[in-house]
């Protein structure tokens, strides 16, 4: 539901004409097979590019996700000063046991050469009940992990279930990560990649090759079976924030190179 309208992405799909029942039926509005390529062009999300002082990059794939937006803690609400340690079932502390635990794991995985990023993006008491002198019954969490490998999703959400519970059973609490959702990891089509290496080069282009953390259009389409490709252009400061900064030469530059592309495809 969006923030501004009260409505539901149903409703506005409703309104501009489109039907949101085929959607849910998962019926197919277009056939990969009639579809020749999809390209796309974004701006880089991290900071790579900036540091190796290059305009743009080829894009080889771009991770995957495993997301939890309901994830909860349920312990017993209590006196600050009259429950001693060992009677507390404190939903926080079992929480940020929790949060260190996936943070253990995140280095473990990256130490054993594993592609793999973490992130909880929210993390709170309830406003509502909270006060300085109450030990906490319930927290709330969200938690997003990325990888350019299935099987490394698949592990770690193994994993991470076997630590709640190990975490809610030492603690006497409830560690619910409640339901997920799955974005496949995607790669771009090798020879669409290849014909953007080879277009760089011959128009002077330096764009390494790079992988993609955040995901994307593309891997809908590459997962749909779409031969894709993908290029990114240099942008300080990261994104989705007021401070994000591309400079007009470095999206000429990525242009440049997708113009060259289109031309190879299309005589």
């Amino acid at each position: 539901m969006r923030f501004d309208s009260h409505r539901t992405l149903a409703d506005h799909m409703t309104a501009l004409g489109h039907d949101p029942d085929a959607v849910r039926a998962g019926k197919r509005h277009l056939d990969p097979q009639r579809i020749a390529a999809y390209l796309e062009v974004h701006i880089e999300q991290g900071p790579h590019l900036v540091n190796l002082g290059k305009r743009c990059a080829v894009v080889t794939g771009i991770r995957g996700n495993h997301r939890y937006k309901h994830g909860r803690v349920l312990g017993r609400y209590g006196h600050a000063g009259a429950v001693p340690r060992n009677e507390r079932r404190d939903a926080l502390l079992a929480a940020v046991e929790f949060v260190g635990a996936l943070e253990s794991l995140w280095k473990r995985r990256e130490a054993a050469g594993e592609d793999l990023v973490c992130t909880v993006g929210e993390f709170h008491t309830d406003a509502a009940v909270h006060t300085i002198t109450k030990i906490p019954g319930e927290v709330r969490f969200t938690m997003d992990y990325r990888s350019y490998d299935e099987g490394v999703l698949v592990d770690c959400h193994r994993e991470l279930t076997g630590i709640a519970e190990r975490i809610g059973r030492e603690r006497r609490v409830t560690v619910d990560l409640g339901a997920h959702t799955h974005a496949q990891a995607a790669v771009m089509d090798p020879g669409l990649t290849a014909l953007a290496r080879t277009t760089a080069r011959a128009l002077g282009i330096d764009a390494p090759d790079m992988a993609s953390g955040a995901g994307h259009d593309c891997a809908v389409f590459a997962n749909a079976g779409v031969p894709c490709a993908m290029i990114f252009i240099r942008n300080e400061h990261s994104s989705h924030n007021p401070d994000e900064a591309m400079e007009i030469d470095d999206f000429a530059e990525a242009c440049r190179l997708l113009h060259g592309m289109l031309d190879t495809l299309t005589a």
